[in-house]
């Protein structure tokens, strides 16, 4: 979750630079190469986009999720383009060349096009990420809903197999293993539709919220990802003066909110920017769990008011009592026992009975020897070691900005 947000991050900090650098992710491109097409591949590619256009001819998606057509001519052009592929081959890398730098538009709406009918579902994954760098608002979006039609079958698809046979794989040092038994089998990089969001084009927000939407829906689990990516934007687009774009950025929270909370009005801004900090309040509370052994802390008035009421408890020494035992392991222990978790002291995960031996590796037995710790020794990490159960155990508390 955290490093999709620090590569969007990095990404829109320095988007001419990048652009300069020649990322071809990020939208969008200017391509102005000649560059020579597989003519006779183009050819079939070409007889098949014209007869797949056409009102009369029946289309329908195939088993991978890829576009097939009820026409002889199609189906001719087709086999004539899967026989000259392996010959010439329907290459992958000569394809994303195409679309990234050729100037010919139909040059690269063909490549567009034939991509789909890579025989690497994996490769055709890796393609779509071609689509927002794209410059020809036509092609951009007669391609998004090809794009979704084939995520929609390939990203729930998990690897089969057996562990103990993939474990015997060897590659060679350019080689990568294929996803493990139980592993999804295809990727998405979401980071070029994350960059979409911010570009100054309602209807290119519009479509990148309702295109990332669907991959949620197709693979439920990225919500968190992509909310914790986009939260900042979407901050900024749930208030946009474009009410359609409000609507779109409404829509996509409540795609990616687990709590399903009734959304307000687009008519009313505020109404709209305070759903979205509830929202992102609870799924990233400033006070964040982690781990069972990590807690993250986000600068907020939540942090402030457990460091005063906190500082307060301890002073007055009525948070804990010296107090000491032994291990179930048969080891002596001395340490200072939580004797209360106000509110908001409670969302730190300290419980009330743990007996708290040291923080940082410097012992604590009394409330004044908390006090100095802290005091003394400011640091982005505090590592609190505590007994629970008659084990001892430990929880890092973590600055996170």
């Amino acid at each position: 979750m955290r490093t999709a947000s620090i590569l969007l991050v990095s990404l829109l900090t320095a988007p001419v630079a990048a652009q300069e650098e020649g990322d071809w992710r990020l939208p969008f491109r200017n391509p102005q190469e000649a560059i020579d097409p597989p003519t006779k591949l183009y050819d079939q590619l070409r007889i098949m986009i014209a007869r797949s256009q056409r009102p009369d001819v029946p289309r329908e998606l195939d088993e991978q999720g890829i576009e097939i057509c009820d026409d002889d001519a199609w189906r001719a052009a087709r086999k004539n383009m899967l026989e000259l592929s392996r010959a010439d081959g329907l290459d992958a890398g000569y394809l994303s060349l195409i679309l990234r730098k050729s100037g010919s538009l139909e040059d690269r709406m063909l490549a567009m096009y034939g991509m789909f009918y890579l025989p690497d579902p994996s490769l055709v994954s890796q393609m779509i990420n071609h689509i927002p760098g794209e410059p020809s608002p036509k092609l951009r979006q007669d391609s998004y809903q090809r794009a979704i039609d084939f995520l929609r079958v390939q990203l729930p698809k998990k690897n089969d197999g057996d562990i103990e046979e993939w474990n015997k794989i060897r590659v060679g040092p350019a080689g990568e293993k294929p996803p493990k038994p139980g592993e999804y089998s295809v990727g998405f990089d979401p980071v070029p539709f994350f960059y979409l969001l911010t570009v100054d084009s309602p209807i290119d927000q519009r479509q990148a919220m309702w295109f990332l939407g669907e991959v949620v829906n197709a693979r439920p689990e990225l919500w968190k990802t992509f909310l914790a990516a986009t939260a900042l934007t979407i901050k900024e687009l749930v208030v946009h003066d474009d009410r359609a774009v409000r609507e779109s950025a409404r829509d996509f929270v409540v795609k990616l909110d687990p709590e399903n909370r009734p959304a307000p009005s687009i008519d009313d801004t505020a109404d709209l920017a305070a759903w979205l900090d509830a929202v992102l309040y609870d799924v990233f509370p400033p006070i964040r769990p982690i781990s069972p052994g990590l807690v993250e802390l986000y600068r907020s008035d939540d942090l402030n008011k457990v460091i005063e009421l906190g500082g307060k408890l301890l002073r007055d020494q009525s948070i804990a009592d010296p107090a000491n035992g032994k291990l179930k392991n048969g080891s002596f222990y001395r340490g200072l026992k939580i004797q209360r978790a106000p509110e908001p002291l409670d969302k730190l995960g300290l419980k009330v009975g743990w007996v708290v031996t040291a923080i940082n590796g410097t012992p604590v037995a009394s409330c004044k020897d908390v006090l100095n710790v802290f005091e003394k020794t400011w640091r982005r990490s505090y590592l609190v070691e505590y007994v629970a159960g008659g084990k001892l155990q430990a929880k890092e508390f973590r600055r996170a900005n």
